[in-house]
């Protein structure tokens, strides 16, 4: 699990990807240096964005004026600065897969029921059932 927002709302990297996600992780020390996008508008193309909680950069998608999404990741923050990604890195699809945690019997998960959810979700998942695999969405 890469980002989990809720149980209804958490990002998986898949295990077979993780020798290109090392990549991009090592790619990502030169994007500083890469031309700066002035005035970044919503799209698909992944571009460079500067994360501005931990001053690092990733691939992310812009959103909105103000927004972006960290493709490889799952989560979403204030855009800080966009630079242009070379041909061979934006094309790499994004490594965070959208799933969640299917809901209880009784409809929404309890305050306690998050909680506990939480405190299992530093450990590893299995992944039990695909039910959409083409929309890359999952259920755990």
């Amino acid at each position: 699990m890469c980002y989990a927002k809720a149980p209804s709302h958490i990002f998986l990297q898949r295990l077979k990807d993780f020798k290109q996600i090392e990549y991009l992780s090592v790619r990502s020390a030169d994007f500083s240096t890469l031309p700066l996008i002035e005035e970044p508008q919503p799209s698909d193309r992944i571009v460079a964005a500067l994360f501005a909680v931990d001053g690092m950069w990733y691939r992310a998608k812009v959103l909105s004026k103000n927004m972006v999404l960290f493709v490889d990741y799952g989560n979403t923050s204030v855009l800080k600065e966009v630079r242009e990604l070379p041909e061979e890195l934006s094309n790499i699809p994004g490594m965070a897969h959208k799933a969640r945690l299917a809901h209880p019997s009784g409809g929404e998960w309890s305050g306690q029921a998050t909680g506990a959810i939480w405190s299992y979700l530093g450990r590893p998942l299995t992944v039990k059932k695909v039910l959409h695999p083409l929309y890359s969405f999952y259920f755990i």
